[in-house]
């Protein structure tokens, strides 16, 4: 379908629309030609704009120790130096047990993270040390 290749062409290159925009439209062509106009099957050869990846804007030291010096509870502090010295998400530092701490060789286990993998993290001396506490 040359006319519907073109009309993409049209909303990346002339209109600049951003890629979600682009697949916004991408998703509602495909659903008038599949479930209203109840075609067999549609094959569209249009390459959709790749989403930008950004770098989340990172924290100065200075505040990332307020933020941590802010939390007056002991336990609460600590899992935030464990989730920002380890880089771990929220879910994987929720399910951290002191069992999983091998302190003789300065890592930390991470059982069934992303994608449902475990990995070794490093834990840096400071960190350990604020572990032992």
């Amino acid at each position: 379908m040359p006319e519907l290749h073109r009309y993409f062409t049209h909303l990346v290159i002339e209109r600049k629309l951003a890629p979600a925009s682009v697949r916004l439209a991408y998703n509602g062509i495909r659903f008038l030609y599949l479930k209203v106009l109840d075609w067999p099957a549609l094959a569209l050869e249009v390459t959709l704009p790749k989403k930008p990846q950004k770098i989340p804007a990172l924290l100065t030291r200075a505040e990332v120790a307020r933020t941590i010096n802010a939390c007056s509870d002991l336990r609460y502090r600590t899992m935030l130096v464990v989730c920002y010295g380890c880089g771990l998400r929220l879910s994987e530092l929720l399910a951290v047990r002191v069992s999983d701490i091998d302190g003789e060789r300065s890592l930390l286990r991470i059982e069934q993270g992303k994608g449902a993998k475990d990995r070794l993290v490093p834990l840096s001396p400071t960190l350990l040390g604020h572990l032992r506490v």
